[in-house]
C-alpha cells in the first residue's frame, strides 16, 4: 500500500480529532438531561443538537479510519 495512504490517514486522524473535540462540549450538553428537555421544547434546539451530534460522530469515525489506514500502511511497509 503506498505511503500516501499513511498521509491520508494522518490527515483523517487530525481532522477527525479536531472535529470531535470542537463539538465535544455541545454534544455533551445536548445529551444531558437539560439538553434533552430543551430539545423537547424547541425544534431549533433539536436541529442544532442534531448538527452537533453529526459533526462529533463523523469526527470520531474519521479518526478511527485514519488510525486504521496508518496501521495498515505501517504493517505493510
Amino acid at each position: 500500500m503506498p505511503r500516501r495512504w499513511g498521509l491520508i490517514g494522518a490527515v483523517l486522524l487530525g481532522g477527525g480529532l479536531f472535529g470531535a473535540s470542537l463539538e465535544d462540549s455541545n454534544h455533551n450538553a445536548c445529551n444531558s438531561g437539560l439538553g434533552q428537555f430543551g430539545q423537547a421544547l424547541g425544534e431549533s434546539v433539536a436541529r442544532h443538537c442534531g448538527v452537533y451530534d453529526a459533526v462529533f460522530y463523523v469526527g470520531v469515525l474519521a479518526a478511527i479510519i485514519g488510525v486504521a489506514l496508518m496501521v495498515v500502511v505501517f504493517v505493510r511497509s
